[in-house]
Parts: C-alpha cells; structure tokens; sequence
C-alpha cells in the first residue's frame, strides 16, 4: 500500500473510533463489560499508546508521557492501575492529533517508515472491533 493511501487508512480508522465513542456516557467509559479485562477508556488510550510506540520506531522520540505506557500497554489492566490515567476528553483529543502526527513522521515518500504503519493498521482495526462490541454491550 502506498504511504499516502496508509496515511489516509489510518486516519479513517482513527474516525471510525471516535464515531463509536461519541455520546457514551462517563459510566459507560469506565464499565468492563463481562469477559473482558478492560474498558473503552483503556481501548482508546492504548491505540494511541501504542501509536506512540510507533512514532518512537519512526522518528526516535515519543510524543507522549512514559506515564501512557503504564496505563495502556498490552497485557496493563485499569484493575491494576495506581494514579490518575489521561482523561476522556483527552484521549479524543490525542486520537484526531496523532494522525497529523503519523503524517509528518511518514511522509508522502516511499520509505521504510510508510511501511510500518501497515501493519500498525491491523492492530488499530483489531481494537475498532473490539470497540464496536464493547459498545454493543453497553
């Protein structure tokens, strides 16, 4: 896939998210639904948590607080958390910001950082289903 059509696709799953957040109440964001480990609140932080380790690979700096990775990298837990995690507003603010970020950091040009978004991709649109059914439940 070409560095603009993976740009373009991250953007649109980043806007696929937020459509299916918009209006949850502040209970809801919270609530771990039966079977899972974490909630929306979680989901959303660690796709930009992640992004940011994806910038990290890309240009050498993260973008964000290390405080991101304790909250929402793979295998963390809310359950398990000590402190204050970024706020709602917050988080949705960070998901529209960052595909401007992943633009700059990519570029328009043929280079080996287009291609890791690629798969970065699939793990943006794992976690949109995961969204879309946590939804769904609530």
């Amino acid at each position: 896939m070409e560095p603009l059509h993976l740009i373009k696709a991250f953007s649109q799953v980043r806007r696929y998210q937020l459509a299916q957040i918009d209006g949850i109440s502040a209970e809801m964001q919270t609530y771990i639904p039966k079977g899972f480990r974490n909630h929306l609140h979680w989901q959303m932080g660690h796709v930009i948590a992640e992004t940011d380790n994806l910038l990290l690979k890309t240009t050498g700096e993260r973008q964000l607080p290390t405080s991101f990775q304790y909250f929402f990298a793979n295998g963390t837990s809310p359950n398990e958390w000590t402190g204050e995690p970024p706020t709602w507003k917050e988080l949705t603010e960070l998901l529209l910001s960052q595909c401007n970020q992943v633009r700059d950091a990519i570029g328009s040009e043929k280079s080996d950082s287009a291609y890791k978004l690629e798969p970065h991709l699939y793990h943006e649109w794992l976690h949109a289903g995961i969204i879309n059914t946590m939804v769904k439940l609530l």
